[in-house]
């Protein structure tokens, strides 16, 4: 491309030799529609799955359950402002200015039939091992990503990642094919592939096909100057293409330090040659950038390194350390979710600039990003111990973000009914089933229950329960299996 933009954003989209190339959104070249006061808001959803259950110190510590505003019959909140310091042992420093933007949910409870390991009830609340004979539903981010892109059949606009000791995972994510049959999405599993393909096509033979595939981003750069040439680019936007270049010349520097990105060493060690740190870094500035430049406005990521983070807490693996059941056990486990955490932290902190495609706001006010477990809390049958406790019972739940106005945020939410304990090995808290939390995020994007129940069955995903006389149905608070969260909402 030699000459600058004549016509609109497209054209700046186009590159050298038909390659689709991608820029921030420029207000300058908007037309008047897309900024108009009566403009549909442009929203998005980031989905963070992270396994092997959390420990009790997920939770803010100290807080006298009975002190406690009460909502209504199955509600009690607090304002996170009013937590001085750090919001608890899993949470560190970098949360504390994020504290208004925050909703954590307790006693959100797994309702699907013998729940337990697996990451299929992330977004669809069913176990795929359980589903022939109850019924199959899509994941929640295909009714999302439709209301979102008010498309259809908008499955390749998401971006589905796994950071996971086997780079051979796919995502979480599940759609129903036009033959009505189901599917699981695939996955990338490095930043490389993400950018080379999300930012200029995708190299022959998949997504973590090539590893020295050579970078796009010298074609990135031509097709940047150009645009910043032209004359209807305004200051404010040439400022932005200038940050924009910027940070993806400092990716592709940290992208191109080591030509074996790709290559995988045995699941206990970090990939050859590559600090796994920086490789979460990298995927999360990419996440970054491909929302900044509308790429995508759909991401899940399944968040699990899981023995590679070995090297870094004296060679014990997170799921292993999920299985103990002493105190200096869980205070491991607890500071493997800071360091988890703190990657996230860092990744809405960019979200915080703002959204030039809607004008005073910031990205974060027009996202959510939903992070949530495979599996619940490790405490004994008293609520407060330690121990092995493999169930989706207490699941830890973080809503952030405020994506269309929909949440009152800022506030912890505890959603016990009685906080008596039960008799029996296990805590078994009365709480909300794990479904009215895939319903609630649903809901505030728009999607109502006319687009998610199937076959007149009345809710979303399983209610079976059963598993180790957790979750039977009559211990929770189901509801009308429609509607919202009690007190979530502004």
């Amino acid at each position: 491309m030699t000459k600058g933009l004549k016509h609109n954003r497209r054209q700046f989209l186009m590159g050298a030799g038909g390659f689709m190339l991608s820029i921030p959104f420029l207000t300058s070249l908007a037309p008047s529609s897309v900024l108009g006061s009566d403009a549909k808001r442009v929203s998005r959803f980031v989905s963070i799955l992270r396994r092997d259950g959390a420990p009790l110190d997920f939770w803010p510590s100290g807080i006298d359950y009975n002190s406690l505003n009460v909502l209504g019959p199955t509600a009690r909140d607090l304002d996170l402002s009013n937590i001085s310091g750090n919001l608890s042992a899993c949470f560190g420093d970098k949360y504390n200015d994020l504290k208004e933007h925050m909703l954590i949910l307790r006693c959100i409870n797994g309702m699907e039939y013998r729940s337990g390991h697996e990451t299929f009830p992330f977004l669809t609340a069913t176990r795929s091992k359980y589903t022939p004979d109850f019924g199959e539903n899509e994941s929640i981010d295909q009714h999302i990503i439709r209301k979102i892109y008010d498309s259809t059949s908008p499955v390749e606009k998401q971006l589905n990642i796994v950071t996971s000791w086997s780079n051979k995972r796919g995502s979480y994510s599940r759609y129903k094919k036009s033959d009505g049959s189901y599917s699981v999405m695939g996955a990338y599993h490095f930043p490389k592939d993400i950018f080379n393909n999300f930012f200029g096509g995708a190299p022959e033979g998949g997504a973590d096909a090539k590893a020295d595939e050579k970078l796009v981003i010298d074609r990135v750069f031509n097709h940047l100057k150009s645009v910043k040439n032209n004359r209807r680019i305004s200051l404010k936007d040439k400022e932005r293409l200038g940050q924009f270049s910027e940070e993806i010349f400092q990716l592709q520097t940290k992208l191109g330090q080591e030509t074996k990105i790709n290559s995988c060493s045995k699941p206990s060690s970090i990939s050859n040659g590559v600090d796994l740190v920086e490789r979460i870094q990298n995927t999360f500035k990419v996440m970054e950038l491909v929302l900044k430049c509308d790429i995508t406005r759909v991401i899940n990521y399944d968040f699990n390194p899981d023995t590679k983070i070995a090297p870094y807490f004296g060679g014990i693996g997170h799921h292993g350390i999920s299985h103990s059941s002493s105190f200096d056990g869980m205070k491991l486990f607890g500071e493997m979710h800071k360091w988890h955490h703190d990657f996230l932290a860092d990744f809405i902190k960019t979200l915080k600039d703002e959204d030039p495609l809607n004008p005073g706001k910031s990205y974060l006010e027009n996202t959510l990003i939903f992070m949530s477990n495979e599996l619940g809390s490790q405490s004994n049958s008293n609520g407060n111990g330690y121990d092995n406790n493999h169930l989706r019972i207490d699941i830890p739940t973080v809503l952030i973000g405020n994506v269309n106005d929909y949440f009152k945020t800022g506030r912890y939410i505890d959603y016990r009914n009685s906080n008596e304990p039960r008799n029996g090995r296990w805590w078994r808290p009365v709480g909300h089933p794990y479904n009215q939390v895939l319903q609630t995020v649903m809901s505030a994007y728009g999607v109502t229950y006319q687009d998610w129940e199937q076959d007149g069955i009345v809710g979303y995903g399983d209610y079976r329960g059963m598993h180790y006389g957790k979750s039977f149905p009559d211990i929770m608070s189901l509801g009308d299996k429609r509607s919202p969260l009690p007190g979530i909402k502004a």
